[in-house]
């Protein structure tokens, strides 16, 4: 029997653009889910919800609300959003920030730890204060966002896509562990150009990348958003499944 998530309640932080976004609409389209969105901008999260009301039925199951997910000065944002939330039974997270491609020997602390302030410090921030939300069971998941420069990486990542995205997927194993029996998975999805961590590149850089995974890819393409978005519901659906990492690469890894 397909689980539809009736009455379940889906949390996506970084879900106004993007991957987010696409995981949003699918679990709308798809599931009976009621779905929260968080961002840091209200105005894309008014936008946001705005599109995602148009799909049938959706109307009274999507909110939003806007949060700085950025912990370096306090938490108090992300308290609060989660207080709006009340309780929920998934958090999905695929916030953050565009990548800067440091060169080994130009790597410093800081720019080193600027790489994984969203999306590893924070991260590990959120889960922590979703944690007294979300019921115990296996029923509840959590579903990290990493990327295939862990398994395979591309020069010029090795200090800042490689590194920060190896922690979040060990880091979705070792939760996995400490949590249960709340399940905890993680994404890994190859080049997705709409995403905003290209949102750094110029146009030249971007489309020399796109060419570079085109050729690398067994389907001579790159993926876009919704074709990840589908890892996202089979993991919240699968109740047996945590501790895993979903590769989602068009083949790249074989080639």
């Amino acid at each position: 029997m397909v689980n539809t998530l009736k009455h379940k309640t889906i949390v996506i932080l970084g879900g106004s653009t993007g991957i987010g976004y696409a995981v949003a609409k699918l679990f709308l389209e798809d599931t009976e889910a009621n779905v929260v969105i968080g961002s840091s901008s209200a105005e894309r999260v008014k936008s946001a919800i705005s599109s995602l009301s148009e799909i049938s039925g959706a109307e009274a199951r999507i909110k939003g609300y806007q949060v700085n997910l950025d912990t370096s000065t306090s938490e108090d944002s992300i308290i609060q959003f989660f207080d709006k939330v009340g309780h929920f039974n998934h958090l999905i997270y695929t916030a953050g920030d565009s990548l800067s491609l440091v060169p080994i020997h130009e790597v410093s602390r800081t720019t080193a730890e600027k790489g994984f302030g969203i999306r590893y410090w924070s991260l590990l921030t959120a889960i922590r204060l979703a944690l007294p939300h979300m019921p115990k069971s296996p029923e509840s998941s959590i579903t990290l966002t990493s990327g295939t420069v862990v398994f395979r990486p591309m020069k010029g990542w090795g200090a800042s896509g490689s590194g920060v995205g190896s922690a979040v997927e060990g880091l979705s194993r070792g939760l996995a562990v400490d949590l249960a029996p709340i399940r905890v998975n993680c994404v890994a999805p190859g080049a997705i150009p709409e995403t905003n961590l290209w949102s750094g590149m110029d146009e030249k850089q971007k489309a020399e990348l796109i060419d570079y995974v085109k050729k690398r890819s067994l389907t001579g393409q790159v993926g876009l958003a919704e074709d990840v978005a589908e890892a996202y519901v089979y993991l919240v659906r699968g109740n047996f499944t945590t501790g895993q990492t979903l590769i989602l690469d068009g083949g790249e890894m074989l080639s």
